[in-house]
């Protein structure tokens, strides 16, 4: 297992980066050039997959034609609205998320009784706090006056944490003690 990670660390560098236009443009002219997927690859020091993943989702849908600044585009499109969507997708879900609060139900009791509710039907309670807090969400102050008080204000992940010290009084620095 080991030396798998290792030859792709080595194949991969280290970590992870998006494709850049210039890639894309080399891309681009040795598709045109007739190049295979494993060739572009090496040219380009990345995987064959992820040519290909490239090619499939930043193609020409009419034409079937990769164009390296029309798929850049469209990749810096999808980047930024990453995210943007509400997670809840299923009409039936939604509508049973959005008349349950009413009755008290906390988003824990939502996702613990949905499935005896809807058959096959799954959520976690975290998802229900991500919809009801998503700002494209339809009667979102309604739903967050129906929350317990304590989880109505929600704080974004790493935003406004202060280092916490332990406020001792006559407190001695150990660099100090015998």
């Amino acid at each position: 297992v080991a030396a798998f990670w290792l030859v792709l660390w080595v194949v991969m560098g280290k970590g992870y980066r998006h494709l850049s236009l210039e890639d894309r443009d080399t891309i681009s002219e040795m598709k045109r050039q007739g190049h295979r997927l494993a060739e572009i690859a090496r040219a380009l020091g990345r995987c064959k997959s992820t040519i290909s993943r490239e090619l499939k989702r930043n193609s020409t849908p009419a034409y079937r034609v990769y164009l390296s600044c029309k798929a850049h585009e469209r990749a810096v499109t999808r980047k930024k609205d990453s995210g943007k969507r509400p997670r809840l997708k299923n009409e039936r879900i939604v509508s049973y998320v959005r008349e349950k609060p009413a009755l008290e139900w906390s988003p824990e009791i939502i996702a613990g009784k949905i499935d005896q509710d809807m058959r096959g039907a799954s959520i976690s309670h975290e998802a229900v706090y991500q919809y009801i807090y998503h700002p494209k969400t339809e009667c979102r102050e309604e739903l967050i006056g129906y929350l317990v008080p304590g989880r109505r204000k929600r704080k974004k992940k790493g935003v406004g944490r202060k280092e916490r010290k332990t406020k001792i009084p006559n407190r001695i620095p150990i660099e100090e003690r015998p």
